[in-house]
């Protein structure tokens, strides 16, 4: 039987006293005595644990097939993570970190949304709710209704568009679903919505990926408050009268399935590419030879970055440190994000140079103009150059004029855009299909880092190319620059060469860890076997191997394994300690 006590801290003092010894005085607590009490719990979840002194995400459900949206939800002026998962529910995390040097730390895996219903006397009722889409959670926000804040909308396993709008404000969102079928669009299954002005008139229109792995676009009929996107419609019937474009086909990934578009400006041209993720594991290119007004996707590669996640991926694009050259993020099969870092090219060669101060760059710059920046550094031209040209790897012999001359040292070709002979000069697509060729054995790692490896090496090949005969004139030389730089930009427009260098950082960015690795059926039990006044555990599992984990924290927890033989996998199976 509990007894519950109030406590009150009454703090008696002489204002004599006070003034002459500076003493606070005498606390008297009196105790009141109330009926007995059931008590009463509130689990509060605690998703991070230490293993070894190092934090992890250690108690979570699974994240597999993750749809990452980066968004500034609270608008704190950094970006807040939400991820779509497989059991049809969102998780979110806050960026606990700043503009410049993100820190997402997960706060729930059952993101909260109001329903709006009537009770059983038919009154309007507002009800918290975990939102729950039934399975594959494929999250996207917008402004759709121009109102200053993100609305939510969310694809699922059925193929239905479920619309939460936002009736809260920039700095406290609170989402109340409006339809489980937005706009009255139905498509295959696992409908993954995509929003982007995609033809200049400010109005947000719609990408929408299925499982069939088809890729369809709705522009917006509507306005930048009003969206309205139209099912096919006869123009002289239509379902709405605003409907003034019919839904189009950009690509079919079939025999793939599960297509997962996401929209980019790959080759900085200021309009949208796109890239469709894949049931294989790999990721369609289509570089837009259209502009903003009018795109037009061209499929130029089916293995983008030589990218494999070996089942369903789910790629993300978002720039975290502002250097307009976009990191990626791929969502998997299994519970592992996959992040790649973008280390663009050109201030990733500008570091090797000790006397280039990278901070005084204008990294969202062109090329041109940080390049002339770099040479102002470097006492200015032509003495510049000798520094830059050496730190491009132009071989010693090849004399350098003038800062465009550079460029086919430093931009890389990119090895996984699918090249033909229409599409570059014949000299160039020669040594360009024996390279991608060559490339497509080379990458069984799946390491966009390997590959660029190979790109720099395929650049200092090119650069070889250029003529460095000492018996021809300066003359002739200078004029077989322009020539070389035409190549250049004619290969930038065709997407096939970049600033853009891909990474691999971390093939688990979420940090999630699993204290029985990859068993199953684990059951706990906690008990102090060493008698240090801490709580240790031990783990059971299906394959009848039991994990020990000593706590070594000075409060809280920090699991460290402990190996004994005698609790090694046996013929026991399912074993519960």
């Amino acid at each position: 039987m509990f007894k519950a006590a109030k406590t009150f801290n009454i703090l008696l003092f002489s204002p004599l006293v006070l003034i002459l010894f500076s003493f606070p005085g005498t606390v008297a607590q009196v105790f009141a005595e109330e009926d007995v009490l059931n008590p009463s719990y509130n689990w509060t979840p605690q998703f991070y644990g230490k293993i070894e002194g190092e934090s992890k995400l250690l108690y979570t459900r699974s994240f597999a097939r993750s749809q990452l949206r980066f968004v500034d939800i609270d608008n704190d002026g950094d970006d807040d993570l939400f991820v779509g998962k497989a059991d049809g529910r969102i998780a979110f995390f806050i960026n606990q970190g700043d503009f410049s040097a993100p820190l997402f730390e997960l706060q729930t895996e059952d993101f909260v949304v109001i329903h709006e219903g009537l009770d059983e006397q038919n009154n309007p009722t507002l009800q918290k709710t975990v939102l729950d889409v039934g399975n594959n959670a494929a999250p996207e926000f917008a402004d759709i209704d121009n109102d200053g804040d993100f609305d939510l909308f969310i694809g699922s396993k059925d193929g239905h568009i479920f619309h939460y709008e936002n009736r809260g404000n920039q700095l406290s969102p609170v989402f109340f679903r409006k339809t489980p079928i937005y706009m009255g669009l139905k498509f295959e299954g696992n409908s993954v919505p995509r929003f982007a002005d995609l033809n200049g008139d400010r109005a947000l229109d719609l990408l929408i990926g299925t499982r069939s792995g088809r890729v369809h676009v709705f522009f917006n009929s509507g306005m930048t408050d009003e969206a309205v996107f139209c099912t096919k419609f006869s123009i002289a019937d239509p379902q709405d009268l605003r409907c003034k474009y019919q839904p189009e086909l950009i690509t079919d990934i079939t025999p793939q399935i599960d297509a997962v578009p996401e929209l980019v400006d790959w080759d900085q041209d200021k309009d949208l590419d796109l890239v469709v993720g894949k049931s294989n594991g790999k990721i369609n290119y289509y570089l837009n030879n259209g502009d903003r007004f009018a795109p037009q996707w061209k499929l130029i590669s089916k293995h983008f970055q030589f990218i494999d996640t070996g089942g369903n991926v789910a790629p993300t694009f978002k720039d975290l440190n502002h250097d307009n050259f976009p990191e990626l993020f791929l969502g998997t099969s299994s519970s592992m994000v996959i992040y790649y870092e973008n280390n663009e090219v050109l201030m990733d060669q500008l570091s090797k140079i000790s006397a280039v101060q990278l901070e005084k760059l204008d990294k969202s710059a062109s090329f041109e103009i940080i390049l002339s920046q770099a040479c102002k550094q470097l006492r200015g031209l032509p003495e510049c150059l000798t520094t830059l040209a050496a730190a491009f790897g132009v071989p010693a012999e090849v004399k350098i004029a003038g800062m465009d001359e550079l460029q086919p040292y430093i931009l890389r070709p990119d090895l996984s855009i699918d090249t033909n002979p229409d599409q570059i000069s014949p000299a160039t697509s020669t040594g360009g299909a024996e390279t991608e060729s060559g490339a497509d054995t080379a990458v069984d790692e799946n390491s966009a880092a390997d590959t660029e490896s190979q790109a720099a090496n395929e650049g200092e090949a090119e650069g070889d190319a250029v003529p460095t005969d000492p018996a021809t004139a300066d003359g002739e030389q200078k004029a077989e620059t322009p020539a070389i730089n035409k190549e250049i930009e004619k290969l930038k427009l065709q997407g096939v060469i970049t600033r853009n260098q891909l990474w691999l950082a971390s093939r688990n960015f979420f940090k999630i860890e699993n204290l029985s690795g990859s068993e199953r059926h684990s059951n706990i039990t906690s008990g102090d076997w060493n008698k240090d006044g801490r709580l240790d555990i031990l783990l059971g599992s299906r394959s009848g191997e039991i994990f020990a984990f000593e706590n070594r924290a000075e409060s809280g927890t920090d699991w460290y394994p402990i190996h004994f033989p005698a609790l090694k996998k046996n013929k026991r199976q399912f074993s519960s300690p």
